[in-house]
């Protein structure tokens, strides 16, 4: 799976309207860095470093919620699942949706360990994918 150039936008749209750290999961996450084509999705997976109220952050102007309190669209059209992992939430290693789902998060601080920054052209180096990463992490 690649990711298009409009997807790319929407991201970088979102990591400027929430300055936390943002880590792509999921197959989207699978095809970009390890090529795995054959993981087709629909939408992005994220993980971003805050907790649910984060969630109801001011969107970029264009873009929509959904029905699905984790889910929105970008203005481009791109479809997010996002899940919430503040560092409290992560240190829980579980997420209460507030509808008697509970997530959860014991591979979470995984992903934010270990994710990798990449640019536009898939090089590795510093873009809207990962904010905050320490040179040790890397």
């Amino acid at each position: 799976m690649t990711i298009s150039r409009d997807q790319i936008q929407d991201l970088r749209e979102l990591a400027e309207a929430w300055p936390n750290e943002i880590v792509l999961i999921g197959a989207a996450a699978l095809g970009f860095s390890h090529g795995m084509a054959w993981r087709a999705t629909s939408d992005l997976d994220l993980v971003i470093a805050t907790d649910q109220d984060g969630l109801r952050q001011a969107l970029p102007a264009g873009w929509q919620r959904t029905r699905i309190p984790h889910r929105i669209v970008g203005a481009r059209g791109t479809r997010f699942d996002i899940v919430p992992a503040s560092p409290t939430l992560r240190s829980a290693r579980s997420l209460d949706w507030g509808d008697g789902r509970v997530m959860n998060l014991t591979g979470i601080e995984l992903a934010f360990r270990h994710a990798v920054d990449h640019d536009d052209a898939g090089h590795q180096r510093l873009s809207a994918f990962r904010r905050g990463i320490e040179e040790g992490d890397r």
